[in-house]
């Protein structure tokens, strides 16, 4: 009974240091007695005895889990664009390739990946995706993660103007702007 009591006070303890509320199948009561009962007895070890000490009702420790980068990075228009070079960079688009592109994606969205087309078109993010679930093949979290959106983007570009100067020259090209 001692063991069962403890463990429903350890429970109950727990589940107020994590400020939860007590589960409805511990009984509160018996468990507060059963606490006092179990805190005297423990009183009344001596310092000296060989006895473990009754154990302290400890907040349980946080898991040792690393966060990923996307749960905690705070993603600004500037990360977006630096993010969005080092990707064209292992594409091999530096220079004026990226130059093209950082125009294009700087006139369609600013880099902002939670912006939506001004005039209701529907297009979102980075690349201005049209509509915006196209970017769902890049990645289930198209809708907020600018990684996602930028690799979409580039795929995109490369499969349908081959170059960012190219979709550059064709967004140019068209009024209002498009590609």
């Amino acid at each position: 009974m001692l063991g069962r009591t403890l463990t429903a006070v350890l429970l109950s303890a727990a589940f107020v240091a994590l400020g939860s509320r007590t589960p409805a199948h511990v009984n509160n009561s018996a468990a507060s007695a059963e606490a006092q009962q179990v805190q005297a007895t423990a009183n009344e070890i001596p310092a000296d005895s060989q006895q473990e000490p009754s154990p302290q009702l400890v907040k349980p420790a946080e898991p040792d889990v690393q966060p990923t980068a996307i749960n905690t990075a705070v993603h600004t228009p500037m990360s977006n664009r630096d993010t969005g070079k080092q990707m064209a960079e292992a594409r091999g688009w530096t220079g004026e390739q990226w130059l093209c592109l950082e125009k294009l994606w700087t006139n369609e969205s600013n880099w902002r990946h939670t912006v939506s087309n001004y005039q209701g078109s529907g297009a979102y993010g980075v690349p201005q995706s049209l509509p915006a679930n196209k970017m769902a093949s890049a990645g289930e979290d198209y809708l907020t993660n600018p990684r996602t959106q930028i690799a979409w983007g580039l795929r995109y570009i490369e499969s349908r103007y081959k170059t960012p100067c190219m979709a550059l020259d064709a967004w140019l090209s068209r009024s209002p702007h498009w590609y």
